[in-house]
């Protein structure tokens, strides 16, 4: 029920004014557990530069969303010690876990073991709300086979929520075609997993995955990445909420090294919209072009 349009403008989300998203008023983003319907985060090089810049001003607030991504290799190096400085900074972190054991999967049983093996210890040592998304390189080609990959996320999914109960477990399900898809599903994987990412296209292509991702897994976080961030910041979070209103929960935007400053827009995105905040395509603010939000208790 929405009484009126007040509490719906105040979450409007303008190109021209994103410049006063500090003096919105406050209020509760998703409290960070999947499913996570507006969320922002950044896809980084060196995830302990991205501390230093989420850790200065302005900080996030107690159950604002924000991630911050990067890639692990599953050779013994990856440190949990990163994931811990931004969760004490107050953002999530996004551990891309780099699987490159080649296919057939079922051939390499043993490279596989050691590699989930890292997964499992990484992530018995990173924070309980660490998210993980299962990226299979194999040996470099593409497409991937679906009936593999599915395996694998399977099977990484349930070691690592073994060793961590409240890990969050991504997948990219490849290939992003119809049929592709559809395999992939097939295999039983959708109660493995919190979400699945994918990757850029152009509009009518992603709108195309958009709606069978939402045929086989209705309701299920879907994760964009990652676009560029743009260098004035404030127009990535302007695209964080344009992805939003077309079924994009989480919008990644690449930085080899983001700065405070590249970063202060999304935290304030990220404070403004907590607790049960959802797109509203039926009122579209004037002023410009413009995304509507309303929480839940309107």
């Amino acid at each position: 029920m929405r009484p009126g349009l007040t509490a719906k403008l105040a979450l409007a989300v303008f190109v021209p004014t994103l410049a006063t998203l500090a003096t919105l008023p406050g209020g509760a983003l998703f409290a960070a557990e999947p499913p996570c319907r507006i969320c922002a985060g950044v896809l980084v090089d060196d995830p302990f530069v991205a501390a230093t810049a989420v850790e200065a001003a302005p900080r996030l607030e107690k159950e604002a969303v924000f991630f911050v991504a990067w890639d692990a290799p599953l050779d013994g190096t990856a440190s949990p010690a990163a994931a811990h400085r931004l969760a004490a900074a107050g953002a999530r972190p996004w551990i891309r876990l780099l699987f490159s054991t080649p296919a057939p999967l079922l051939d390499h049983l043993d490279a596989l073991q050691h590699e989930v093996d890292a997964a499992v210890e990484l992530a018995r040592l990173s924070p309980p709300q660490t998210h993980y998304e299962v990226v299979w390189q194999g040996e470099g080609g593409s497409p991937i086979e679906p009936r593999g990959h599915a395996f694998l996320v399977k099977r990484v999914a349930v070691a690592l929520t073994g060793a961590q109960p409240e890990a969050r477990v991504f997948a990219h399900p490849l290939p992003g075609d119809s049929a592709g898809l559809a395999l992939w599903y097939g295999e039983g994987v959708s109660a493995y997993i919190d979400g699945v990412a994918v990757a850029p296209a152009d509009d009518p292509a992603l709108a195309a995955t958009l709606a069978d991702l939402a045929g086989l897994d209705p309701g299920r976080t879907v994760a964009l990445a990652a676009l560029e961030l743009p260098a004035d910041a404030r127009l990535g979070v302007a695209e964080v909420a344009r992805r939003a209103t077309s079924g994009i929960g989480i919008t990644f935007l690449r930085s080899a090294a983001p700065t405070a400053t590249d970063l202060a827009p999304f935290k304030v995105f990220a404070n403004e919209l907590r607790g049960e905040v959802e797109p509203d395509p039926g009122t579209t603010p004037p002023g410009g072009t413009a995304w509507s939000f309303v929480r839940g208790e309107d």
